[in-house]
């Protein structure tokens, strides 16, 4: 359950006279509602206000049925009644327990900040606030009687807009340092007459009336207006005073728990939220130093795999199909150190190792391990070298997954006279620049791509889905060494100068397996 739900759980208890115990030595609410009338009476008597033509008495009878008494007509209201309360309590509509109920006004505003026009802004659900509020000028005060001003513990009821109708609060005078406000045309002001304006306020926040407040608003779908009309109709489940107080304070202790409640749940959101992302970081972060599946020591270990790559190089550059490496490197470990030899020179490279790997395994720079080559946007302004049979991919077509659709194509004389080039099947991408810096895919489509993304063909013994997945690992390394500049950038020559574990081919496509199974039952 959402605090909010929690929330609205005990409302609803409260208003049904279910969340505190009732005491028989309270007055009954049917009392309370003699003395409001009375209390009218002498109102109306002293011209305060006008009197209720509709004025009405809601009582029980013995068929168990609700009747209302309007003057000398009686007609029964059963179907309207939407819950039983206690003995002790009384149906009664809005208008008749509030000795004011008026929609504020359209005032002319003032740049003098002397007296403010409380708005929909000042009315939230956290509470009453004066901070939005504009303010009037004086002179358009001569068109206010004095009961327009509002008065401490007031009830403010938004009366407008899809989303904002609805919304009540409690006016407390302590809370304005003008100590004098009117309310403008989109709030109407409630003055309840000698019963608890918080027990009120809990009512008319409850689901009972927010769960249903738009559909009884008058109005198109893009305005809606709570008439004043069927304010003064709303059916108000009444308990005595003492036990109105006993409900205030009791969901005044209950705030606190509800409070701690939605943090907690907040924070359990987040870490649901950010569960699966760590858990699948963890598992990267153990397949790739050889701690998520167990080493098999039939396996032909990555030294042996390093030496066919290096032969199946050479017969690549012969072939002309790739070019030499102007250095070619080989990492190895000698005395617990690191060395990397690189042509005729040996450099300790301890220093950039983070992590200890498996004997069978090997360290090697990415740029041995696959041909890496960036792409090319062929100049847009010819039509020859667009919307041909080519797929062209950009890096916002990057999804960490299998790429199996792009929606631009290049031509093939683009590819000719551009270096657009094609890259085929199983061939890895990783964008280099901007905000999709670090994001992945796997052709399953020849492609070509643009200048912002590379791509690597691994060679023979090396699987697409193991670099993936390392590449993956190391993203926010890819970040964090594109940072610096006006737009993040990582260039081939970085990529391809970074290490990677290797493990024995066998191995590799026993981790792909158990990532891919792991993944898959994560949410």
């Amino acid at each position: 359950m959402k605090a909010k739900d929690l929330k609205n759980s005990i409302l609803q208890l409260a208003i049904q006279g279910k969340l505190v115990p009732q005491d028989p030595k309270d007055e009954p609410a049917s009392k309370l509602l003699e003395k409001i009338r009375a209390a009218k009476q002498k109102l109306v008597k002293e011209g305060k206000i006008k009197k209720d033509k509709q004025e009405s008495f809601i009582y029980k009878g013995d068929d168990n049925n609700y009747y209302e008494k309007i003057g000398k007509e009686v007609r029964n209201i059963t179907d309207e009644i939407p819950f039983e309360i206690p003995d002790s309590w009384a149906w009664v509509r809005l208008g008749n327990i509030c000795s004011y109920i008026q929609r504020g006004k359209s005032p002319k505003y003032s740049e003098t900040r002397k007296i403010p026009v409380i708005s929909q802004k000042c009315i939230q659900w956290s509470g009453f606030s004066i901070v939005p509020a504009k303010f009037i000028t004086e002179e358009s005060l001569k068109s206010y009687t004095t009961d327009r001003f509002l008065q401490d513990q007031d009830l403010l009821w938004n009366s407008t807009g899809i989303g904002t109708v609805g919304r009540v609060t409690v006016y407390y005078q302590a809370q304005n340092p003008y100590q004098i406000a009117v309310a403008d045309s989109h709030v109407t002001v409630l003055r309840p007459l000698k019963i608890s304006s918080q027990y009120l306020y809990l009512f008319l926040s409850s689901p009972e009336v927010q769960d249903i407040i738009e559909q009884v608003c008058d109005g198109s779908t893009k305005q809606k207006e709570l008439a004043l009309s069927t304010v003064k109709q709303y059916l108000i489940s009444l308990p005595p005073l003492e036990e109105q107080k006993r409900i205030v304070k009791k969901i005044e202790e209950l705030e606190t728990f509800i409070e701690e409640y939605d943090q907690a749940e907040t924070e359990l959101s987040e870490l649901n939220e950010a569960f699966p992302e760590q858990i699948k970081k963890s598992i990267l972060q153990y397949a790739i130093q050889g701690k998520l599946v167990p080493q098999d020591p039939n396996d032909e270990p990555a030294s042996v795999l390093l030496e066919k790559i290096k032969a199946e190089k050479q017969k690549l550059i012969k072939a002309g199909k790739i070019k030499k490496d102007k250095v070619e490197s080989y990492i190895y470990k000698r005395d617990n150190r690191h060395y990397e030899k690189i042509g005729d020179k040996e450099v300790d490279i301890t220093d950039e190792i983070p992590f200890e790997i498996p004997p069978s395994w090997a360290w090697v720079r990415l740029g041995n391990i696959g041909e890496w080559r960036s792409g090319a946007t062929p100049n847009r302004q010819n039509v020859k070298y667009y919307q041909g049979s080519i797929p062209w991919l950009k890096t916002g077509d990057l999804n960490d997954a299998y790429i199996t659709h792009v929606e631009e194509t290049i031509t093939e004389l683009a590819t000719k006279n551009t270096s657009a080039k094609i890259r085929p099947i199983g061939s890895v991408l990783m964008a280099m620049y901007g905000a999709t810096i670090g994001k992945l895919g796997i052709l399953s489509i020849p492609c070509a791509t643009n200048q912002a993304c590379c791509a690597c063909i691994p060679f023979s013994g090396v699987s697409n889905k193991f670099l993936f997945f390392y590449l993956l690992s190391q993203r926010k390394n890819f970040i964090d060494q594109g940072a610096g500049g006006a737009q993040p950038n990582i260039s081939r020559e970085k990529i391809i100068a970074n290490l990677i574990p290797l493990p024995p081919l066998k191995e590799q496509q026993r981790i792909v397996k158990k990532i891919e199974q792991l993944f898959k039952i994560l949410p």
